[in-house]
């Protein structure tokens, strides 16, 4: 049995401050602890809410014992989900939403995962043209 959660002890709250007065971003995750068994697929839900009019969301996992590490990255002005093997993402921009779906659970994909995002400055909107992500 594998256990995918999303950060947390409660509702969670993760700002982001940026250099303007008075302007911050803020992500939501819910409470979520989901056991699921091997082969399975389990979706995690991430709210959000943004001054900025371009942004990347991403997704990380952090294993009980272990660093956290980057999954995928969503482009706010990108025009298709982003998938990088088992990891996609469902983003729904007009609803403040995105959700990380993984297909064919894992044992190592028994972890502790965070969305986090940050404002776009200049990148291209293809895939290739991204850098790596920031540091979590």
């Amino acid at each position: 049995i594998l256990v995918v959660s999303c950060h947390g002890d409660g509702p969670n709250f993760f700002s982001v401050f940026p250099a303007g007065p008075s302007m911050a971003q803020s992500i939501f995750q819910a409470e979520t602890a989901v056991s699921k068994t091997e082969w399975d697929n389990v979706t995690l839900l991430c709210d959000y809410s943004t001054s900025y009019s371009k942004y990347m969301l991403y997704w990380y996992k952090r294993p009980h014992k272990g660093e956290m590490t980057y999954l995928i990255y969503q482009y706010s002005e990108g025009k298709n989900n982003a998938r990088e093997g088992r990891f996609s993402v469902n983003f729904q921009k007009e609803k403040n939403s995105i959700s990380l779906t993984i297909t064919g659970l894992e044992l190592e994909d028994s972890a502790v995962y965070f969305c986090a995002l940050r404002e776009a400055h200049g990148e291209k909107t293809g895939r290739r043209s991204h850098s790596k992500p920031p540091d979590p």
